[in-house]
């Protein structure tokens, strides 16, 4: 992965496209040294190969500043600025558990690695956007 032409693609068990995360400006190619910590910032996209609808992401989630570790994903308005929080990931300190959640502070999700980091099992609340907590 490498900051042109990056992202993850997230299916559905079926193959269906969700949504796109462009990772571009959250990673740098290969031996180089990572974007500036508050630059760093994935953006949640419609599943397309269409280029202008990885311009108008509708979540962004940027890396928490240095120092913390809850990362924060907020909504979009259609000309891609940020607007209110949409989920918030809290990881433990040592990063082995994750809870999510929503914008009222209500548990959506629980990620918990297990095996050392070989398997993660994710629990997500039943009427929760899977798509999005996933895509966090």
């Amino acid at each position: 992965e490498g900051p042109q032409d990056s992202g993850i693609l997230i299916e559905s068990m079926q193959r269906l496209p969700l949504a796109y995360v462009d990772t571009s400006n959250a990673v740098n190619i290969k031996g180089a040294h990572p974007p500036e910590q508050s630059e760093r910032v994935a953006r949640i996209c419609r599943a397309s190969f269409a280029v202008e609808d990885v311009d108008e992401p509708y979540a962004v989630v940027r890396a928490p500043p240095a120092g913390q570790r809850n990362y924060i994903a907020r909504a979009c308005n259609e000309d891609g600025s940020e607007t209110d929080e949409v989920l918030l990931v809290i990881n433990s300190a040592n990063a082995k558990v994750s809870n999510i959640l929503d914008s009222h502070h209500n548990l959506v999700a629980s990620l918990d690695l297990r095996g050392g980091s070989s398997r993660m099992v994710v629990q997500i609340a039943h009427g929760a956007d899977a798509g999005l907590v996933i895509s966090c």
